[in-house]
């Protein structure tokens, strides 16, 4: 050691200088063996070494390096994210790598003596929350400043200098520490709302409805004032595992969040409480790289608005529209070949008969008169339609009203309308002459009106019962 790492040698009365080889004779210098080694998905992609190790002595620094199981002559090889370490028991050492530290990393340090020792400082690029694994226990964070007396695994974390600082001691049960990067689904979004009118329990409740995850696993870690840019952290509702295939998968849960977030902020679907005017989705990743399928890595673009699920209204629409139309029409139509049906409202009453003449069934010159209304008389002589009119009628209209009774044909019925019902067509039996216009018609009753009467014409047979 004293001749390939000079530096790793302690000053004297420890170890003494070696003229003759350029290097440090320590007999009484005692190293224990470590090993960094990276347990990202990316290990054999990225390069993190070589690593430097530097002793913080009370006098100065010593540094040394290690660049791994060889040296790596070419930057595109395949990469081996392991490196051998010595630590000399009872010192404080920085360790920083020339890269950025794996996502998920673990520590070893070779020894069972409760009484080998180290503090060693780690630099990370990013402040992120970092979670320590001795063996498979998870440790807390002792929440002040380590030092050389403290239980194997004592650990806190200093966001602002970007430093973990952890004591590694020789342990029987084991030897390993596990440093994980806690995953956290991490959104910026700006917000249509001034800064004082914003309230994060609002955006919190309707985030964890609109993604059916648990509100405590939502929060928001900054308000920016201005534009209103808040920055919300989404965790796992399970803690941090130390086992690597559970920490994969739980990774791997929190990336279909964000992917969820992305596609309903894209559909317009993401309704948090207030209008989001724009959004950055960073998902945890299981090596250095930010890059997740499915997810930008800048701003979400929203979707155009669609119009294809306008089509179906607007196909509806038009059916409907069409459709009214030929109502119209049809009714209209109905309309006009019904100019030949009339009502017949009786005066005592407000009962209505609708009878429609039919051109089929009467024979061909056969006149049919209705004793109606005067009113409802004059509009129907008007029409040119096939009724024959009887001038002299009106006498016989009054008689009709008095009686409640309808002339017909001769059929030997007598039909009476204080009924909704339809005088029956007559029967075909023999071909009549019509009465024509202006012919004289004479009523005669026997006894009561209500039991009968009859009217004929004068120049010929033809007549009507009552």
């Amino acid at each position: 050691w004293g001749r390939r790492n000079p530096l790793l040698a302690s000053p004297s009365p420890i170890c003494t200088s070696a003229s003759d080889y350029g290097g440090s004779f320590c007999p009484k210098q005692r190293l224990i063996g470590g090993t960094l080694k990276g347990l990202d998905d990316d290990a054999g992609d990225r390069r993190l070494g070589p690593i430097r190790l530097t002793r913080l002595m009370g006098g100065g620094k010593r540094e040394a390096t290690s660049v791994g199981p060889y040296k790596e002559m070419c930057a595109i090889q395949m990469h081996f994210m392991q490196f051998a370490l010595a630590f000399s028991p009872g010192e404080d050492y920085e360790l920083i790598p020339s890269g950025n530290m794996p996502k998920s990393a673990r520590l070893y340090f070779y020894s069972k003596d409760p009484r080998d020792v180290v503090k060693v400082n780690i630099f990370y690029t990013k402040a992120d929350t970092l979670v320590v694994f001795l063996g498979n226990t998870r440790l807390d964070s002792v929440g002040r400043m380590v030092n050389i007396s403290d239980a194997a695994g004592a650990y806190v974390q200093d966001p602002q200098a970007r430093r973990l600082h952890l004591v590694m001691r020789g342990n029987s049960q084991s030897s390993a520490y596990t440093i994980r990067t806690l995953p956290l689904v991490q959104l910026t979004m700006t917000l249509a709302v001034e800064v004082n009118e914003f309230y994060s329990d609002r955006l919190v409740e309707h985030m964890s409805l609109l993604l059916g995850i648990d509100p405590d696993t939502i929060k928001v870690v900054e308000v920016h004032a201005g534009s209103t840019v808040i920055v919300v952290q989404i965790r796992d509702s399970k803690p941090v595992p130390a086992d690597d295939t559970l920490a994969t998968e739980q990774v791997v849960r929190l990336q279909n969040v964000a992917r969820e977030v992305v596609t309903k902020f894209k559909e317009r679907k993401f309704s948090v409480g207030y209008d989001v005017l724009d959004l950055q989705v960073k998902p945890p990743t299981l090596g250095d790289s930010d890059v997740v399928e499915g997810i930008p890595t800048g701003s979400v673009e929203q979707d155009p608005q669609e119009t294809k699920n306008m089509v179906p209204a607007i196909v509806g629409g038009l059916f409907g529209s069409l459709a009214f139309v030929g109502l119209l029409l049809g009714g209209l139509f109905l309309y006009r070949r019904r100019r030949g049906s009339f009502n017949i409202e009786t005066m005592g009453s407000e009962r209505m008969v609708r009878r429609k003449l039919s051109h089929q069934d009467e024979p061909e010159g056969l006149a049919e008169r209705e004793c109606l209304p005067p009113q409802v008389r004059e509009a129907f002589d008007e029409d040119d339609s096939e009724e024959v009119g009887v001038r002299g009628g009106s006498k016989a209209a009054r008689l009709a009203q008095k009686t409640k009774i309808m002339l017909t044909p001769k059929t030997n019925q007598k039909v009476h309308i204080d009924g909704d019902v339809e005088a029956p067509s007559p029967k075909k039996e023999k071909k009549e002459k019509p009465l024509g216009k202006g012919k004289k018609v004479h009523l005669s009753s026997d006894g009561d009106l209500g039991m009968g009467g009859a009217a004929h014409r004068e120049d010929d047979d033809s007549h009507f019962e009552l």
